[in-house]
């Protein structure tokens, strides 16, 4: 599930919790805090999925040619991010909701 979203938005890897704090004690850090940012979060991921649903639900025939114009200036490449956009936010709003995606805030000392 999570590949799509790491692709369209160029995020090499991604770890889980457990796996951040096994690798800040492997580099010889303690940890000092750990918070949980979800509840954070939430607001960004709700907002990019539902700005995607308007967004298609609003497309019309009179945005080709500012669509056409727009892609003409970004070239082949701004096409294809402007494309894998909107999957991108339905992957990153679905991972969120089923627990793929957490977000952590570590503070930490070398030992």
């Amino acid at each position: 599930m999570l590949e799509p979203f790491m692709e369209y938005w160029a995020v090499p890897s991604m770890e889980t919790a457990a796996g951040y704090r096994r690798h800040l004690k492997k580099a010889g850090f303690r940890m000092l805090e750990e918070e949980d940012l979800n509840d954070r979060t939430r607001p960004n991921w709700d907002f990019g999925y539902e700005s995607a649903l308007k967004a298609i639900k609003e497309l019309s025939f009179r945005d080709v040619p500012r669509l056409l114009w727009k892609g003409m200036t970004l070239g082949p490449e701004g096409i294809r991010l402007i494309k894998e956009q909107f999957p991108a936010a339905l992957y990153i709003k679905t991972g969120f909701d089923a627990g793929f995606l957490r977000y952590v805030y570590f503070v930490a000392e070398k030992v």
